[in-house]
């Protein structure tokens, strides 16, 4: 496989000035050999970044950086021939090569959609309050909540379900055995206003269902606060179509929330995650 690189800007980091350099890259891999199957690709994208790291390190001087990296190289492949694009991480969606963003798994996780939580985090550049009142709607079973305990919050955890036995224990921790709507309708009866400093919720609900929902939990989260939630999306059809759903949903968040950014993440499926202040 070669590649015939033009590269697209002056310069990668502190390394010297390269331009037009044609760079022939051989990639070695299992995938090469043939294939019943008429549209597998003859290399893969681990292969194409193995065989490209190490003559942009020669050429350059530049290190590959997994996890924090200043410029991102990407690449897109056609049968014959391939174009690549430099361009500095803060323009790309992600840091992480084709958006996949790999997170450790930890014997304490209590569930995989923790990685969700984390990923967000990273994505808006926020990070989780240390102090202060948290609530995770539709909690069970826990692995949102476990992140807002490790952080130093006390969690109210609303779902009707039951949480992970390791965390029933925890004194900072309150579980309202009950749906989120009622919870909300009961915060409200009893004056319980701005007392959040951050709301999680990746309930199971209709995309405009769980916008409506999060606009009226604004009024309990408290002056600076965030709320990060999840929107569900159906799959596409010939009728449905996810992203104008999405940009509906997001519309109407805009009309309680002074700030409104989404993102489909690695970690999420048919869903968005979206990040709200007041």
């Amino acid at each position: 496989f070669s590649v015939q690189a033009r590269w697209l800007a002056d310069k990668l980091s502190d390394a010297e000035e390269f331009v037009d350099d044609d760079i022939d890259i051989d990639v070695v891999d299992d995938a090469q050999k043939p294939s019943q199957n008429p549209t597998a690709r003859p290399y893969t994208a681990f292969a194409i970044k193995e065989a490209l790291a190490p003559v942009v390190a020669a050429t350059t001087g530049a290190r590959e950086s997994v996890t924090a990296p200043d410029w991102v190289l990407s690449v897109v492949c056609a049968e014959r021939q391939a174009w690549i694009g430099l361009s500095p991480a803060r323009w790309n969606l992600s840091n992480w090569a084709g958006g996949m963003h790999r997170l450790a798994r930890h014997p304490e996780q209590i569930s995989r959609a923790e990685f969700k939580l984390q990923e967000a985090l990273e994505a808006f550049d926020v990070a989780l309050p240390t102090r202060g009142m948290a609530l995770d709607l539709g909690a069970a079973p826990g692995g949102w909540t476990r992140l807002l305990l490790e952080a130093g919050l006390q969690v109210v955890a609303v779902d009707p379900a039951a949480l992970d036995p390791r965390l029933v224990k925890n004194p900072a921790l309150a579980h309202y055995r009950g749906y989120a709507q009622d919870f909300l309708n009961a915060a409200l009866r009893e004056d319980k206003r701005a007392n959040y400093a951050m709301i999680v919720s990746d309930l199971r609900v209709d995309v405009f269902e769980a916008a409506r929902l999060m606009a009226d939990y604004a009024a309990l989260l408290a002056p600076n606060g965030i709320l990060i939630t999840t929107l569900k999306l159906p799959h596409a059809t010939r009728t449905v179509k996810p992203e104008a759903l999405a940009r509906k949903a997001l519309k109407m968040l805009g009309q309680t929330f002074s700030t409104v950014r989404a993102r489909q993440l690695f970690h999420n499926r048919q869903e968005i995650t979206v990040l709200l202040r007041k």
